[in-house]
């Protein structure tokens, strides 16, 4: 995966949320700044905010703040947002596999059953009553997951676009064509939305959440 990378929205959402929890725990001063301390050691294994290594340990923090401060609703609802974020990420990575493996969404279920193979996770993938494919994985293994697919990609990236970056990137596409050399594979701008409104989705413990 990309390596994470700090910005001023990171850096604003962190200092809020741990004020709104220092305050709910009445910490002021040196108080305040130990429990800042305390929490990324405990949290992210590191001391200071511009080391966390991931982005899940920085939401990890954003998520100790918030139940620090008693607000258990937003706890759940940005537990919520993370899980989304992260099956949005699995469905993009998913449909730039198999346009770069020249698969279509019909051939979702014999991918994924060769990954979870792969992974040891037992059955996770179907397809619903409305046509739509579903991977439906729990928490524990959904990095693990996350992990094979993203290195598959970025094998394949390397493979046709070895001069590019192989970071993640919603806003592109690839498309193949047969030509009389070999198979050529060209990339395309698309829209912000365009993963977003394509039909397949990621369940977490059941619940629809991409």
């Amino acid at each position: 995966m990309a390596a994470f990378k700090l910005t001023p929205a990171h850096f604003k959402k962190f200092f809020a949320t741990m004020n709104r929890a220092t305050a709910a725990l009445g910490l002021r001063g040196e108080a305040a700044q130990g429990y800042y301390h305390m929490v990324l050691k405990e949290v992210a294994h590191c001391s200071s905010i511009k080391t966390i290594a991931s982005s899940k340990l920085f939401d990890d923090c954003i998520l100790r703040f918030t139940t620090d401060a008693g607000d258990y609703a937003q706890a759940i609802d940005y537990e919520q947002e993370k899980l989304k974020r992260y099956g949005y990420v699995i469905k993009v990575i998913t449909y730039q596999i198999m346009q770069l493996e020249r698969l279509t969404v019909s051939s979702a279920r014999a991918y994924f059953d060769a990954v979870v193979k792969q992974s040891r996770q037992g059955s996770c993938g179907f397809y619903a009553s409305d046509g739509r494919f579903y991977l439906d994985i729990t928490i524990p293994n959904l990095l693990l997951f996350l992990k094979i697919l993203d290195t598959h990609l970025r094998r394949l990236k390397r493979k046709h676009f070895p001069t590019f970056p192989l970071g993640f990137n919603d806003r592109v596409r690839y498309v193949s064509f047969d030509t009389t050399t070999g198979e050529l594979f060209l990339r395309e701008d698309v829209e912000k939305n365009y993963y977003a409104k394509l039909p397949f989705c990621v369940r977490f413990h059941g619940e629809n959440i991409a």
